[in-house]
């Protein structure tokens, strides 16, 4: 049983965080977004199974399909040779776990059923944690989580998109620690 930990999370994972503060603010200390999805609905709410079979034809591509897994993968560096052989194939090998399309489908479809957040109500403190040039979740999306949140700050990491804390892992993982220990980033 954890009593109380703080949190982190990174694209949808952040949704997930935010949402687990919003529910159990005595189990969560503090919250770290890392270019996070904000928490609205991620799919439309009408014709959701419908869309379905969409999802899950989209998510296997960008799973199953070669150039544009890598296409998918090095957009998400500042530096795209970043991306090793070694990162592609466990990349590649992370998708063909059975069941991983589905999961991912599932979770985009059971955002629908949530209930809107009020994020004034969140008051752990929070780390906003974004790549400077980020293209998947922008900074508009940081500026506006700041605007939310009442106990948040945000950093922006130069040279760094959407997998800052791999791309800049140095200074990500400074900022999360300074953070952590005196709430400061």
């Amino acid at each position: 049983d954890v009593g109380q930990a703080a949190v982190l999370g990174h694209p949808l994972g952040g949704a997930i965080a935010l949402r687990l503060a919003a529910l159990f603010p005595q189990r969560v200390t503090r919250l770290i977004l890392v270019a996070s999805a904000p928490p609205l609905r991620l799919v439309p709410p009408l014709g959701g199974s419908a869309l379905r079979p969409v999802l899950r034809l989209g998510t296997a591509l960008v799973l199953h399909q070669a150039g544009l897994r890598e296409a998918v993968l090095r957009s998400g560096f500042y530096d795209p040779s970043f991306v090793t052989p070694e990162m592609l194939e466990e990349f590649r090998r992370v998708g063909r776990i059975r069941g991983t399309a589905e999961a991912i489908v599932r979770v985009l479809l059971d955002s629908t059923r949530d209930k809107p957040l009020n994020l004034a109500q969140i008051r752990q403190p929070t780390l906003l944690l974004w790549g400077a040039g980020d293209r998947a979740v922008g900074l508009r999306v940081a500026r506006w989580f700041l605007s939310h949140l009442p106990h948040a700050r945000l950093r922006v990491i130069d040279r760094a998109r959407h997998m800052v804390i791999e791309e800049r892992a140095d200074e990500s993982n400074a900022a999360i620690t300074s953070f952590l220990q005196v709430g400061e980033a």
